[in-house]
Parts: structure tokens; sequence; C-alpha cells
């Protein structure tokens, strides 16, 4: 019995340790310098490398880092790698003190998902110390200055007048409307028709604006997602008539195939476009930046292959 446990534990320590040594991440956050005068800003840099198939969420930034700390700016996060390959996720904080002292910035918590377990990563404790400027008590206390009154320059007086006429115009086009409509009963062709765009030329035009948006590549991948998925569920509401918009992801694809979608290519590409965004909307998810570019290159194949095709008549010789 005992070899046998030997047997096992030697079997199943080597897969362990490729497991743990296949992912890594490092936590790294701390201020461009440790002091700044008072009212000076300074940047707080927080970076994330990564390998392997790991997933770090991070947090949502408040209006202050620890009560003295005010945050003035949140940058963009950006993306590189390493020379070995490691993915560098990087986003600095443009911060302000308004307090002298020294202050301490506790850890930050990240959580951490990678191959369906969650974990939470902690960042190094950061100090800054923030110095006051020395008072020049030499210096005499001078009074407020009395408020002064500046006559109306030439300019002014135009603009005055200006508005004035626009004001007359205005209503002397109210009077000739209710002359030539109301009073006279007679419609006025406000409204056109227009002709109505199918659905795939919608939604072609809606991941195009989506896409010069960068709304990931600024650090907010979650509206990128709910936008994805808000076009795609519109055009397939438009093309199959199914209520796509109140429908979970498992009923559209359900409702698909009664539809007659039997392409598995197409429903393979649409069923992880929806299951990473239901991630990403309800459990923090946070794709690599392959995966984003992937999914909406996805869509647009989904759209151009399932769109209803115009027939073009073709000319007959008598």
């Amino acid at each position: 019995m005992i070899c046998k446990r030997l047997l096992f534990l030697c079997c199943i320590c080597p897969l362990c340790w490729a497991a743990a040594s296949a992912q890594t991440v490092q936590l790294d956050a701390g201020f461009d310098s440790t002091y700044i005068l008072i009212g000076d800003q300074i940047n707080f840099t927080v970076r994330v490398e990564q390998t392997g198939p790991v997933s770090v969420t991070f947090p949502e930034w408040k209006d202050t880092l620890i009560k003295s700390i005010e945050i003035l700016k949140v940058m963009p996060s950006d993306t590189s790698f390493t020379a070995t390959g490691s993915l560098v996720v990087s986003q600095d904080l443009l911060v302000t003190s308004f307090d002298s002292g020294l202050y301490f910035v506790p850890p930050i918590l990240f959580p951490v998902y990678s191959q369906g377990i969650y974990d939470t990563l902690r960042s190094p404790v950061a100090g800054l110390q923030v110095f006051s400027l020395p008072l020049d008590t030499a210096q005499a206390i001078f009074d407020i200055k009395p408020i002064y009154k500046i006559p109306l320059t030439f300019k002014e007086i135009l603009i005055i007048i200006g508005w004035v006429l626009a004001g007359i115009a205005a209503v002397g086009l109210l009077v000739l409307f209710y002359l030539a409509v109301v009073k006279k009963k007679k419609p006025l062709a406000l409204f056109r028709s227009r002709i109505v765009e199918p659905p795939h030329v919608i939604a072609l035009r809606d991941l195009e604006h989506l896409r010069h948006e960068k709304l990931w590549q600024s650090g907010q991948t979650k509206a990128y997602y709910t936008r994805l998925t808000e076009i795609v569920r519109t055009y397939i509401s438009g093309r199959y008539g199914i209520n796509a918009m109140e429908s979970t992801s498992d009923d559209i694809l359900a409702q698909l195939k009664q539809c007659g979608l039997t392409d598995n290519d197409l429903y393979t590409k649409l069923e992880g476009l929806l299951s990473c965004a239901d991630l990403v909307k309800f459990a923090k998810m946070s794709p690599l930046p392959t995966e984003n570019d992937t999914f909406l290159l996805d869509a647009v194949i989904f759209v151009n292959h399932t769109k209803i095709r115009e027939l073009i008549p073709s000319d007959s010789t008598s």
C-alpha cells in the first residue's frame, strides 16, 4: 500500500510542477519618486508581467489612492511583450497631495483567474513623503484689492445688438410658421420616409465604428464587449426574427439552430464570442488583447456569411 502511494506521488509531482511553471504573474506598483513638494504631481505606476493563460483584473480606481493622495487622471493601460514572450500590462495614475507628511499606500488587491481557478495578488507597500513650502514671514500681508468696474467695449456692444436682432428674427420666424401652417391648417412636411437598411449593413457599419473607438485599448474592456454583443444581438434579431436582446446566450444559440444555422464553424465562433462576453461582463474576466481583436473579426465573419444576399436580375436578351 505504501509503495502504491509513493508511486502515485512520483507520477503526480512532475505534472504539478509543470503546470505551476507554465504560468507566472509578477506584480509591481509604486511612485516615480519617493518625495514631492505639496501640490506637485507624480505618477503611481502599476505593472503586471504574466506568462501562460492568466487573466489579471485591474481595480476600478476611485478619486483617491488613500485619504491624503488624490488621483487626478487614470491613464489608459498599455500592453507590451518582453524578450522572453511574457505579456506586460502597465497603467499610470497621475496623483498629487495637498497635505504634508509621510504616507504609505497599503497593498492593492488584483483578482487573478487561470484555468478555472481564482486567486488574488497584493501589490507591495508604496511610500511617499510630501514636503511643504516654508513661509516667508518677512513679507507683509496685503489686503484684497477692490473690484474695478470695466466699461463696455465696442465689440461687446455689437455682440449685444447681434443677440437682440437674432431674437427678433426668431420671433418673426415663429409668427410666419403660425400664419403659414397652423392658421391655414396645412401640414408641414418635416419628416420624410427613408429607406430601411438591411440588418447586415447596419451591423457591419457599427462593428467598424467599434473597431475605431479602441475601447479595450483604453481599459474599457467591459464596455467593449457590451457594445460588441449588442451589435451582434441586434443583427440576429433583424436577420432571424429572434428576440435576441432579451434572451440568454444559450437561448440564442438554440434558436439559431432551429432557424437553420447548420455551419458548425460559424456556430462555434458565435458561441465563443457570447461566452467570453458573459465572463467579461459578469465574472470580470480580462481576455488577452489578441482575443479582443479575434472576437470582433468573428462577428464580422458571422454577419457576412449569414446575411441575406440580394438577387440581381440578369439582363435578358431578345
